[in-house]
């Protein structure tokens, strides 16, 4: 088997997080298949530490390339050059992807249907946007992976000042992650500094955050920037991320669509309660239930200028056919106040995420979507290629 995808040079970005915990839980499976990425190669040596043995698992490898995994954005996929070669019958493509609507434009769910033998994607949401938009291809849902070592690692010992809640969101700072509503609902909820609580807001890199969005953030929070709201925009590595999320006391998401959502389940599976919409994947592994606050939403279009920024769509669509949510912003607020006047209240079940997201667990569901579509069995690195 041949997995192509896209390995960013920042290597915390999501995407490629899901990525090389896709090719840890393929490894721990002992699937015989090679690794082409676009764009960039990957320097093993400098991959975060859990996954950098894979130069010597890929030097045992060879691929009879008799299937291939394509695992990129909607609209790539219908443009991956792998995949529009004629190909044999004992072959097949199965693109690995997602996104964060209610459908897909109907010109990607044709592609799709001509183009691949199959689909995978992390969530029963985008499964269920794919039936809706047309697609035909059979679709399995297999979830992203985290690695055991999230929660098998030693307890979070830093000196953290236990009087001090603390909020916090990870990600890109645009329109479908929403993290202003974040901030706004923040200061809302907590109008002056009174040295009990704080909110973390942790972007990608040092040019994350524009000259635009550093004035919106200004005009928020005003002149005197607040001690209580803490921004980073350093490229960090796994090891940093996961002090992050264990040193933040709730995570909050205002997304207006999720196809997976990593940052809520890095939080859920450390243990930490998320505020999150309710709406799209999420909902599938989190809940009131599991110790975690869903949000009001109302369904709201998805413009031309969220759909190309954000989704990687072309702007060519019929306006009104694409939909997320709007966070009750309201809710929002309301829910940070009472979660913090609650917090002794907190549980949260960790059990059920856990088992969900391991290496073992996803690279069992992988290879058997893989299987099912294809209809043969991937070979095991024991295994003489023929």
């Amino acid at each position: 088997m041949l997995y192509m995808t896209h390995i960013d040079e920042n290597l915390s970005k999501g995407y490629t997080q899901c990525a090389l915990n896709y090719i840890k839980a393929l490894q721990t499976q002992s699937v015989n298949f090679e690794l082409f990425t676009l764009m960039n190669g990957v320097q093993w040596a400098n991959a975060p530490w859990w996954i950098q043995d894979s130069a010597d698992y890929f030097a045992k490898t060879q691929s009879d390339r008799k299937c291939i995994l394509v695992h990129l954005m909607p609209s790539d996929l219908c443009e991956a050059p792998l995949i529009a070669l004629e190909r044999k019958a004992d072959e097949c493509a199965i693109g690995l992807t997602t996104f964060e609507t209610t459908h897909l434009p109907a010109w990607i769910a044709e592609t799709l249907n001509s183009k691949l033998d199959g689909l995978i994607v992390p969530s029963e949401f985008n499964k269920t946007a794919l039936l809706n938009s047309g697609v035909t291809i059979p679709i399995h849902v297999v979830y992203h992976a985290l690695g055991d070592w999230w929660w098998k690692d030693k307890p979070f010992s830093e000196d953290k000042d236990d009087d001090v809640f603390v909020y916090g969101y990870v990600g890109a700072w645009n329109n479908r992650k929403n993290p202003e509503a974040v901030l706004r609902a923040y200061l809302q909820a907590f109008p002056e500094s009174t040295g009990k609580h704080a909110l973390l807001i942790k972007t990608h890199g040092p040019n994350a955050i524009d000259s635009l969005v550093k004035h919106t953030i200004k005009s928020l929070v005003g002149e005197e920037s607040r001690e209580d709201i803490w921004f980073y925009n350093a490229d960090w590595d796994e090891d940093q991320m996961l002090w992050l999320f264990k040193y933040i006391d709730c995570y909050v998401s205002a997304h207006k669509g999720e196809g997976f959502g990593l940052g809520l389940a890095q939080s859920a599976v450390v243990g930490k309660p998320v505020i999150y919409t309710g709406f799209s994947a999420p909902t599938e592994w989190l809940g009131k239930e599991r110790g975690h606050y869903p949000l009001k939403f109302k369904p709201k279009a998805v413009d031309g200028v969220d759909a190309s920024v954000n989704l990687h769509f072309s702007d060519s669509m019929n306006k009104n056919t694409l939909f997320w949510a709007e966070p009750d912003f309201e809710d929002l607020a309301h829910t940070m106040l009472d979660v913090f006047n609650n917090k002794g209240d907190i549980s949260v079940d960790t059990a059920h995420i856990r088992k969900a997201l391991s290496w073992d667990s996803v690279g069992q569901s992988l290879v058997s979507a893989i299987e099912s579509v294809s209809g043969r069995k991937l070979q095991k690195v024991t295994e003489k290629v023929t």
